[in-house]
């Protein structure tokens, strides 16, 4: 399988990257009988050692059986376990159920860095061969099948990623990482990718090559948003070719980029200027001093290289 650069991307070599995660900006939403939401609510909420069956019927009004049926409904869908001695209990994937949609984001410390919406998109080969069941094996959180009119899309919601299978390409999207350099960050990243296309190529799917969108790269309440804040709450700028820089304050207040290259340059930019002694208004005496210099230079070049016009002499007095 080759990777390999297309133009306007960003492409990998196989040897760098994975991850620490950011949630989709919506959760997931689980196919759910009204019943089943209840009674899960019911568990996430028991403040006993032990959830009771009985008492869930007679408070409820309905069957023990009844409700045996929807514990075991849950428990295939992977929301419900059951431990030592049949006591039930509700499971991480039960608990995101009752997630907020909206702030999704992971939690960090002030200037770390958060790498998010970053997707990699595997044109496919050959799916001949591919087999369903041997992913849904791999346990996701939560599968989705959209069927249009002339195409079928596939979902499989995991905890770090999104995989969206579509007739001719596949797609990883990697959730939020929380990191503290631009290298820490693309390791965790293509170590992900690898991981995943790794279990995909078990199930039966080959890909001609991978192609890494453009992500969004922010610190996090970071010193330099602040500034940028107190000029302009919405601060954009546009550096061309489709790179931009932004302040982010939908959240919490961000500095963000979607050039993974940018990002870099103001990382290093920054910490230098913070690590030294020197000031802006040395830069500029330092532009004076070399403007001179190179208007010197430019003056003896020109003195040295002159050529004069020669003058003949007649020096033939008398004819």
């Amino acid at each position: 399988m080759k990777i390999h650069k297309k133009k306007g991307k960003r492409t990998l070599r196989q040897g760098t990257e994975n991850l620490t995660c950011r949630t989709d900006s919506h959760t997931p939403s689980f196919p759910m009988e009204k019943k089943e939401k209840h009674l899960l609510s019911a568990l996430k909420n028991c403040k006993e050692l032990r959830f009771s069956v009985r008492n869930y019927a007679l408070l409820n009004k309905i069957a023990r059986s009844t409700v045996y049926d929807l514990l075991k409904k849950l428990e295939n869908k992977c929301f419900v376990k059951k431990e030592n001695y049949g006591c039930w209990q509700i499971t991480h994937k039960g608990n995101s159920v009752f997630t907020p949609v909206g702030n999704s984001r992971l939690p960090c410390r002030n200037d770390q860095l958060s790498s998010h919406f970053q997707t990699f998109k595997l044109p496919l080969k050959n799916k001949d061969k591919f087999n369903l069941n041997k992913l849904l094996n791999a346990n996701p959180n939560n599968h989705k099948e959209l069927k249009l009119m002339n195409l079928t899309i596939n979902y499989f919601y995991f905890d770090d990623v999104t995989l969206i299978l579509k007739p001719k390409v596949l797609e990883i999207n990697i959730k939020e990482i929380i990191s503290n350099s631009i290298e820490e960050s693309t390791t965790i990243t293509l170590n992900t990718a690898l991981k995943y296309i790794d279990l995909l190529t078990g199930c039966g799917l080959t890909f001609e090559n991978i192609v890494l969108d453009k992500g969004h790269y922010a610190r996090v309440q970071s010193h330099l948003a602040d500034f940028l804040k107190n000029i302009d709450n919405r601060y954009k700028l546009d550096l061309g070719n489709g790179k931009k820089f932004w302040i982010d304050c939908s959240d919490k207040l961000e500095d963000e980029t979607n050039d993974i290259d940018t990002r870099e340059r103001l990382d290093t930019f920054l910490t230098d200027a913070l690590s030294c002694n020197s000031l802006m208004s040395d830069i500029g005496k330092m532009k004076e001093v070399l403007g001179t210099i190179i208007k010197l230079k430019v003056m003896d070049t020109i003195t040295n290289t002159a050529t004069y016009p020669t003058i003949e002499r007649d020096y033939n007095y008398f004819g």
